[in-house]
């Protein structure tokens, strides 16, 4: 008998040569290792390779015998086939595998119990988390190298020989995979610009070290899942232009595809802001009666379009190229009307508009007519201005118009009831807690020129420099010169009836030569206990009466401020006149009076003021030609008191200029 015997000792001497062949290699692939970010996911990979050859390590045994039970062993074929499966993959090409990853393969060597299987990267010996399903790379390192990765298995013969039962027989091979580590930080670089025409553009930088097959751009929705918006075959293209996003916040994700890999991809995703419209982007303006034009600027480069909706209206197509709009609402005061600005593209049907809102792509405000804190505490200056007393400052404003001029501060101590007084050539009076009324040469503040004792929260001031006020319970009327702060004149008041007291309200004219003053004798039994008496100034300030007019129970009375020879009387708040002093003609209103516009002269009075709708009226300095007349929005309080300053409406710390409006006529 013949006997070819190879041991165990030969079976290792061939894995050790294999190995031996995979260490050699590996000095022409050096390996950098480096720690960075993973930006991107993966997913696992299979991979295998196909159709592997292995030689037998024995040969076959020859010996004689002449027993019955002699069976001839076939001898076993010199090489075998084994699938080992790629998914698709191809194993001569380079598989592109990330780091510190999983290397999954399946193999198939049809039926044959798998002996032994061992990895080498780039020579090196893997040693942790080696099955039969997968082996870690735990050595890898990203360094735009090409590695070799190479598998060594050994499989039974099935021959059912003594040698295989012995271990002393088997198939043995090996293979190379090429491969190319992943780097864990993203090379993409995704940002966004915008084109010529102000579109939106995402562009990418095409990754080195890494083939890229193709990308795909996805809108993420506002449920969270994803749109794919397109599909890029062309690796070298690296842009897109995106022309349905004009405003809010969007998530784009971009996706790159790494050929020869399986479901593994580069990814990332970038969020666009856009800057957001405020309420100082937008203006409101009356257009007429129960209308307001609202204009907006949208600060973002995207051709975009509008629609505006405001609560309880239907909604208004804004025209395409426009950013502003006509919009019903109620009448004059409008508080807190809440309505939304939907942006949307350009291209867009406006109709569906709706159906194209993402996130954050309405811009939602309050309407109401334009605010003035404290208005009640203004006054008018020759310069065509109205100021603003607040706590600390005085603000001034241009008429009609409001626009803001200059703020000052004015350092003071302040109540409720302080007033901010101007005279024609700009001086500015403000009494403070104290009762003492501090005089300033402008509305800047720029000189205090003087501060007076008062005692009475009321005061006048003159364009020739007097302060006039009321003393002693209203039985005193008392000018000051506002440059010295001497006394100038001092006059009381003495009922001729026993037992009497004379009260009285006061009026001075704005060039300081008429001071008109109510008297009323307490308790009065008639109406001549009511009278008015008129004074003219002197050169020394004295005040002289040039005449007595018994006219009844009235609520105040003074000058018309652009006719110092008429009169305006307010009987009580449903009915007021105005007396000629010469002719001594009066003309008789029905309705709360406002006040006569000392700018232009137009009379403001309001019609109907206890009910809920009441009409303002506005005539004409002639006091005969109806030149406006608008229903508002709510009763006028008694505690509130409306003014019309250069046809400037201002009632509740709200304003609107009639001029502007559709109604007005002049």
């Amino acid at each position: 008998m013949k006997h070819h015997k190879q041991n165990r000792e030969t079976f290792k001497h061939h894995l050790n040569s294999v190995q031996t062949d995979a260490t050699e290699r590996q000095a022409s692939y050096p390996v950098t290792p480096r720690v960075i970010r993973r930006n991107y996911a993966l997913v696992s990979l299979l991979l295998g390779f196909m159709l592997l050859a292995f030689t037998p390590l024995f040969h076959s045994c020859q010996f004689d015998s002449d027993a019955e039970n002699f069976v001839e062993l076939q001898k076993p074929a010199e090489q075998i086939d084994i699938m080992i499966n790629l998914y698709g993959l191809n194993p001569e090409e380079i598989i592109y595998v990330p780091l510190s990853s999983s290397f999954h393969y399946q193999i198939d060597a049809d039926g044959r119990e798998l002996l032994d299987i061992q990895f080498f990267l780039d020579g090196v010996k893997l040693t942790q988390y080696v099955s039969k399903e997968s082996v870690y790379l735990e050595n890898g390192a990203y360094d735009n190298l090409i590695h070799d990765l190479t598998v060594i298995v050994a499989f039974k013969t099935n021959t059912s020989s003594l040698a295989e039962s012995l271990g002393l027989e088997a198939y043995l091979g090996a293979h190379e995979f090429k491969i190319k580590f992943l780097p864990e930080e993203s090379q993409l670089n995704l940002r966004h610009t915008t084109d010529e025409d102000g579109y939106l553009v995402l562009e990418w930088d095409k990754p080195t070290g890494y083939e890229v097959s193709s990308y795909d751009v996805v809108e993420r929705l506002s449920d969270g899942t994803g749109k794919t918006i397109k599909h890029i075959e062309d690796p070298n293209e690296t842009s897109i232009t995106i022309k349905d996003y004009v405003y809010g916040s969007k998530r784009y994700d971009l996706v790159a595809y790494i050929p020869n890999s399986r479901e593994i991809f580069s990814g990332e995703d970038i969020t666009i802001w856009s800057q957001t419209i405020t309420d100082n982007d937008i203006t409101l303006r009356r257009s007429s009666a129960k209308q307001v034009k609202v204009a907006w600027v949208n600060k973002n480069p995207y051709p975009a379009r509008y629609v505006l909706e405001v609560e309880g209206n239907e909604p208004v197509f804004v025209e395409k190229g426009k950013s502003e709009a006509i919009v019903t609402v109620g009448n004059f005061p409008s508080r807190h009307l809440r309505f939304k600005l939907y942006v949307i593209p350009e291209s867009a049907d406006p109709k569906d508009y709706k159906t194209l809102v993402y996130n954050y792509n309405i811009a939602e405000f309050f309407i109401s007519d334009n605010t003035m804190f404290n208005v009640s505490k203004a006054g008018v200056t020759h310069n065509n201005m109205i100021l603003q007393l607040q706590n600390n400052t005085v603000n001034s404003y241009s008429l009609p118009d409001m626009l803001f001029v200059h703020s000052a501060n004015h350092n003071l101590a302040i109540h409720s009831r302080a007033l901010i007084r101007a005279n024609n050539n700009g001086m500015i009076a403000i009494n403070d807690v104290d009762y003492r009324i501090h005089i300033y040469s402008d509305y800047l503040l720029t000189e205090k020129i003087n501060d007076i004792k008062l005692f009475h929260d009321d005061f006048q001031i003159t364009d020739n420099g007097i302060l006039m006020f009321t003393h002693d319970n209203g039985k005193q009327l008392r000018l000051y010169d506002i440059n010295t702060g001497q006394q100038l004149y001092n006059k009381k008041w003495e009922s001729e009836r026993q037992f009497a007291t004379v009260n009285i309200k006061a009026n001075i004219s704005a060039d300081g030569k008429y001071v008109l003053v109510y008297c009323k004798d307490f308790p009065f039994e008639s109406d001549e206990d009511l009278w008015i008496e008129i004074y003219e100034t002197g050169d020394d300030y004295s005040l002289s009466l040039k005449e007595k007019i018994v006219i009844g129970e009235i609520e105040s009375v003074f000058f018309n401020p652009t006719n110092n020879n008429e009169i305006v009387i307010k009987n009580d708040n449903d009915e007021f006149s105005i007396m000629n002093l010469t002719t001594k003609e009066k003309k008789v209103f029905d309705g709360r009076l406002v006040n006569i516009d000392q700018f232009t002269g137009n009379l403001a009075y309001i019609e109907n003021h206890h009910s809920k709708n009441p009409n303002i009226i506005i005539l004409d300095k002639t006091y005969e030609n109806k030149i406006f007349n608008m229903e508002l929005s709510e009763p006028i309080w008694e505690s509130v008191t409306p003014y019309i300053f250069n046809n400037l409406f201002v009632y509740n710390a709200m304003y609107i200029n009639l001029s502007l409006l559709e109604e007005w006529k002049q």
